[in-house]
């Protein structure tokens, strides 16, 4: 999967598996350092955007659930990793 687009509600990726919209996933994102980590989204669109490599891809939505204070914190550890290698000089 290729990720589009990374927020505070949720997030983007690009894939060849439709997901069905309403239903749950775990995700496992790995960032630097190899510091990996987990968070349950809830896909919100899926959509066709297209073949690559002779296969057809989808553009699909995700908002993340966020039922725990681990979940939470999760998120915020994902958004932290995110805009790490970011700097203003």
């Amino acid at each position: 999967m290729v990720l589009h687009d990374l927020g505070f509600g949720g997030f983007a990726v690009e894939s060849p598996i439709a997901f069905a919209v309403g239903t749950r996933h775990e995700f496992r994102f790995v960032g630097p350092e190899e510091m990996a980590v987990s968070v349950r989204a809830e896909t919100v669109y899926s959509r066709a955007v297209g073949q690559r490599d002779g296969m057809d891809h989808v553009l699909t939505g995700f908002k993340y659930v966020l039922e725990t204070e681990d979940a939470e914190r999760a998120v915020e550890i994902l958004l932290d990793l995110a805009l790490s290698p970011i700097s203003f000089g």
